[in-house]
């Protein structure tokens, strides 16, 4: 069952969407980058009118991630399929796109106006990704690793996010308000490089940034889930109750928290 025009309490937003899937098949939602963080496109509408899963592209400048969306709404309309594991060296110039999977995991954080208009998550969703300048996918190991904040692999299930849970359930139930599937933001530093988280910022925004407190550049912003972050160092479940809002810092691992009031983008 999806929403119609005669479902009750619809804004204009609402309505845009209705009547373009009604008069085209599909519409094209469209999130704004912000500092270390890329924007993203998805459409909706496609499963419904055509019976194709839905397509979301990450990390290109917003105009261009509007055209791919489009561009291939356009193909599915004209009786073009595009499936997992497929590439297409015809959606951006000069360069093969690839298609993965969605895992529904990620429906709420990256596809939620797609869930609203299907009552749900019972729709397929395809991952568009891009290559760098040397034609190598995010997955590959020689990827460039400046570009890997800007794609975040959503066919990948996060099952670290359940071992955090696991960690956490043998001392009590997992503390934080977000699912351990709640998209963070950290960096390199702390993934790939295991240095010790030393501030953390609830944002005005709810979400989350993991940091280890040194400078710290674009090129070394990540996107991992809550429970990857967690699993990484458990003692950050004394910060489930972080106010939005507020900052804690700390000088190192196994020193307490200090909390305070605090704004967006800490240093």
């Amino acid at each position: 069952m999806v929403r119609t025009l005669a479902d009750a309490g619809l804004d204009d937003s609402d309505r845009k969407l209705l009547h373009d899937v009604e008069d085209v098949g599909w519409h094209v939602v469209l999130i704004p980058p912000e500092e270390g963080k890329p924007g993203w496109a998805f459409s909706i509408g496609l499963f419904h009118s055509f019976g194709h899963p839905e397509v979301v592209v990450f990390g290109l400048p917003l105009e261009l991630l509007g055209a791919v969306v489009n561009g291939v709404g356009e193909e599915v309309q004209a009786g073009k399929r595009f499936e997992a594991g497929q590439e297409h060296p015809d959606i951006l110039e000069g360069v093969r796109c690839a298609f993965r999977p969605v895992d529904e995991g990620w429906y709420r954080p990256f596809l939620g106006y797609a869930r609203w208009f299907y009552q749900g998550s019972e729709f397929p969703a395809l991952q568009c990704l891009w290559p760098d300048k040397k034609q190598r996918f995010p997955w590959e190991p020689e990827f460039n690793e400046g570009w890997r904040w800007a794609q975040p692999l959503l066919h990948e299930s996060e099952p670290v996010a359940a071992r955090a849970v696991e960690l956490l359930r043998s001392t009590g139930d997992w503390l934080f308000a977000d699912p351990p599937n709640a998209i963070t933001f950290t960096t390199r530093q702390v993934v790939r490089e295991h240095q010790p988280i030393l501030l953390v910022a609830h944002d005005d925004d709810e979400a989350w940034q993991f940091l280890h407190g040194g400078p710290v550049e674009l090129a070394d912003a990540m996107i991992v889930c809550l429970g990857h972050v967690v699993k990484l160092d458990p003692s950050l479940a004394e910060l489930a109750d972080l106010p939005v809002g507020w900052r804690a810092s700390r000088g190192a691992p196994g020193e307490p928290w200090q909390r305070a009031p605090g704004g967006d983008d800490p240093d």
